[in-house]
C-alpha cells in the first residue's frame, strides 16, 4: 500500500506499508528532495515504492539512508539495481547493510529481511546536483 504527499515543489512524501486484511501493519515513509531519496522503506514495499517513483518520473541522483533498519533502508538493492544510482549512509551502518544480520521473525513478517547493499559512506558535508547536504 503506497500513499503521497507533495509537501513543496520537489519535496514528496511517500509512505509504504504491507497489507494484510486491506490495512498496513506498519507505515514506512521515505522522502525525495530535489533527486535526493531519503530513505527507501521496507523490503516487503520496495516494488511498490520503485514503481513508483518510476511512473512519476522523479529524477533521482542519488539515495541517502539515515540508518541500517530494514523498514528505512530495506529498499536499497532494489532502487540501486533500477534507478542505477548510487546509495550512501553512515560510516557506521556500512558494514550492516553490506552483511546483513537475520532479523527476528516478526520484522520479517511486518518488513522483510533485507539483502546485502554496498554502500558508499556519508560525508559531513556532500553536493548532490547543487544541493549541499550536511
Amino acid at each position: 500500500m503506497l500513499k503521497w504527499k507533495r509537501i513543496a515543489d520537489n519535496f514528496i512524501s511517500i509512505s509504504v506499508g504491507k497489507e494484510y486484511d486491506a490495512e498496513p501493519y506498519y507505515w514506512t515513509t521515505l522522502y525525495y528532495y530535489k533527486g535526493l531519496v531519503i530513505d527507501t522503506g521496507c523490503p516487503h514495499t520496495a516494488e511498490e515504492a520503485a514503481d513508483f517513483i518510476e511512473k512519476i518520473k522523479l529524477s533521482v541522483k542519488a539515495i541517502l539512508l539515515t540508518h541500517y533498519h530494514e523498514d528505512h533502508s530495506g529498499g536499497a538493492y532494489l532502487f540501486k539495481e533500477r534507478l542505477e544510482v548510487d546509495i550512501f549512509a553512515p560510516q557506521k551502518s556500512l558494514e550492516i547493510l553490506a552483511n546483513p544480520p537475520e532479523i527476528p521473525g516478526y520484522r520479517q513478517i511486518v518488513w522483510g529481511q533485507p539483502k546485502p547493499i554496498n554502500a558508499r559512506p556519508l560525508k559531513k558535508k556532500m553536493e548532490f546536483n547543487k544541493l549541499t547536504v550536511t
